[in-house]
């Protein structure tokens, strides 16, 4: 074969194309920033939400799991520190999000028949399952001793819910109404139920 000056041989050619590829590839295999992930987020989709409530009632997002798989209307969870309770209308408060209890809830750790609103108090640490309305979220299920209740130093927040809006200015998802700030400092990890 014969060559001209500055031309490559096809092999060459051949061989750079693939060491670009192969460092194309590695960067595409770099762990995604969080505020990247958020881009990819859709309204609807289920996530797990962990952070740290903020002054002005934001959340600090510490952990955002992304989570796939069958989930079903009743699937949320909310696990925080009690803020208030009103026992004349039956609802609590964690972290502004206003939380009704079912007629028929259970009261995981105590005898059935117990009233939730009789033994939790301010303060404490419970996480609530249920389904989320309009009206806020309806519990089904209180378990006032969480397992997580260790991941709940000061006033930390976690949930299970869907993204209900999309800030990508401002890098917020927001759930059951409480804007959650993803920062590159955000863990993203992605579950299959």
């Amino acid at each position: 074969m014969t060559f001209r000056a500055g031309a490559i041989s096809p092999l060459l050619a051949m061989a750079i194309a693939l060491a670009a590829s192969d460092v194309a590839s590695a960067k595409s295999a770099r762990p995604a920033r969080a505020t990247d992930v958020l881009a990819s987020l859709k309204i609807g989709q289920w996530i797990r939400l962990a952070g740290d409530v903020q002054r002005d009632h934001s959340v600090a997002c510490a952990e955002l799991k992304l989570l796939a798989g069958d989930f079903v209307d009743n699937d949320w969870e909310l696990i925080g520190r009690i803020d208030r309770i009103d026992t004349n209308r039956g609802a609590l408060t964690i972290a502004n999000v206003p939380i009704r209890l079912a007629e028929d809830a259970e009261f995981e750790g105590h005898d059935e028949g117990v009233d939730p609103l009789t033994v939790l108090r301010a303060g404490m640490v419970v996480e609530v399952g249920g389904t989320w309305t309009r009206d806020g979220f309806l519990a089904e299920e209180v378990d006032a001793t969480p397992e997580d209740a260790r991941d709940t130093s000061g006033h930390r927040l976690g949930m299970t819910a869907r993204v209900e809006r999309i800030d990508l200015a401002r890098h917020r998802v927001y759930a059951m109404g409480l804007a959650f700030v993803i920062s590159d400092g955000t863990q993203v990890k992605s579950l299959l139920r």
